[in-house]
């Protein structure tokens, strides 16, 4: 019975036997051009996995407070700097109205900050209610210990690897298409996975209603 991979080198072994090349022991010290090519693509086919497809076990959330090294120029009040893992941006959250969602259109994405206004304020428990100002967010990390990852995010993985891979060791278009059609059917599976776990939500919003609440939908340049 085989074991689950639980280390980098694991997952570059199981896409370097997809690719009928011997396996490696280190990542960090190669010694042929198979640890070579493993070392120049592992981190970067892992972070093209996770930008690319949301799994549940890269979803990460964070409450973010003003930088106040960042003036945005123009349109917003503040810039929100992004955690240090971050990958993808998934939604904004101010714990009170829109069910808890901050509309696209009250935010944008500028660099490695978030840019919104100063509506978002929330009553903290601890301090007996006073207000506090902050920016939830829900994003996509940057996670690295294989033994945290799904088990079709690995399939996936390999296969991603193995196809980034392919050209260093061989020519024949012909296998790199079997890796590329076994990826299609496992990001298939991961997504249909994913779909069954938590459905998609209709959210349904009044235009009156926030006209009212806001003082109109784009005010503040926050159409942009």
């Amino acid at each position: 019975m085989s074991t689950p991979p639980t280390s980098p080198v694991a997952i570059c072994n199981l896409a370097l036997s997809r690719l009928g090349q011997r396996a490696i022991s280190s990542l960090t010290a190669p010694v042929n051009p198979a640890g070579d090519n493993c070392a120049l693509w592992y981190d970067e086919t892992r972070q093209e996995l996770l930008r690319a497809y949301i799994f549940p076990f890269s979803v990460k959330q964070a409450q973010l407070t003003p930088d106040a090294s960042v003036t945005p120029v123009f349109g917003w009040t503040n810039a929100y700097k992004l955690p240090a893992d971050y990958l993808r941006f998934m939604r904004a959250s101010d714990g009170n109205e829109y069910s808890g969602m901050v509309p696209t259109w009250y935010y944008s994405l500028v660099g490695n900050h978030i840019y919104c206004d100063e509506f978002n304020t929330q009553q903290n428990p601890v301090a007996g209610g006073a207000p506090i100002s902050g920016l939830n967010i829900w994003y996509v990390g940057d996670v690295t210990t294989v033994p945290s990852w799904d088990s079709l995010f690995k399939k996936c993985m390999r296969l991603q690897l193995a196809m980034n891979m392919a050209y260093a060791f061989t020519l024949k278009q012909s296998l790199r298409k079997e890796i590329e059609s076994e990826l299609e059917d496992a990001l298939l599976e991961a997504a249909a996975i994913a779909g069954q776990e938590k459905p998609p939500v209709r959210v349904q919003r009044s235009r009156l209603v926030e006209v009212r609440r806001r003082g109109g939908v784009f005010r503040n340049y926050s159409r942009y």
